[in-house]
């Protein structure tokens, strides 16, 4: 009996070095047949040289044929374009004083921690109202002009510690080069948060509104002529 299971346990271990050895070939034969794949197999047919311009020399070349002075001037025409401004609003044809509430519409219930709910969905809040209990106020002017109208140029720069400029026409460059202050670009946005009609207006917070002052020009100019005397 044990004879017959020492000849079995020799066959067993003859056909596994067979295995291994049929192994072993199979990836031998693979890597010499990538290294024959190697082999230079020579040419078929004419060959023509390569060649091929250096891509750094092929960037460089493209740099100086750019016409670099062109480039600036038509970046300058459209930053130029972009500080200039069309008439946004018209010129105020009397002046008063008005009041207006900014409010905004709560997206989603607002709940504190201990789950008391301070604000509804859809309700409607006044904006000063949250300010205030953050206690931020809006103390400087905000003032809509336009550009191109010297008094209300005058205006503006009288208040031009007090505040902030929009323009809503003309040109903000010319207005900063003769000014010597800073000035920002007006949009639908900005006027519209801030009730903007016409022009000049100053507008500045006033208890849980904002008051906004519009000007009719020539009631500025006589002002100014009454003031001089």
């Amino acid at each position: 009996m044990w004879a017959g299971i020492k000849q079995y346990c020799k066959c067993e271990l003859t056909t596994q070095k067979t295995n291994k050895m049929i192994k072993v070939a199979f990836f031998a034969s693979l890597v010499l047949s990538s290294i024959f794949a190697l082999e230079d197999l020579g040419t078929y047919g004419a060959t023509h040289s390569i060649k091929e311009e250096n891509f750094i020399n092929k960037v460089e070349k493209h740099a100086k044929d750019l016409n670099t002075s062109l480039i600036q001037d038509q970046f300058y025409l459209s930053q130029k374009e972009f500080l200039n401004i069309k008439k946004l609003l018209p010129t105020c044809t009397e002046s008063k004083k008005r009041f207006f509430t900014p409010t905004f519409i709560v997206p989603a219930d607002i709940v504190l921690p201990n789950g008391k709910v301070i604000a509804r969905a859809g309700e409607v809040m006044n904006t000063l109202d949250v300010m205030k209990k953050n206690n931020i106020v809006i103390n400087k002017y905000m003032m809509f002009i336009d550009a191109e109208d010297p008094i209300q140029v005058q205006l503006s720069y009288r208040y031009k510690n007090q505040g902030f400029t929009y323009i809503t026409n003309g040109s903000i460059e010319e207005y900063e080069k003769i000014t010597t202050t800073k000035a920002f670009k007006a949009d639908f946005l900005t006027i519209g948060k801030f009730d903007a009609k016409c022009v000049p207006s100053i507008i500045i917070q006033d208890g849980n509104q904002m008051a906004v002052y519009e000007y009719k020009p020539d009631d500025l100019v006589e002002s100014a002529t009454k003031d001089s005397e």
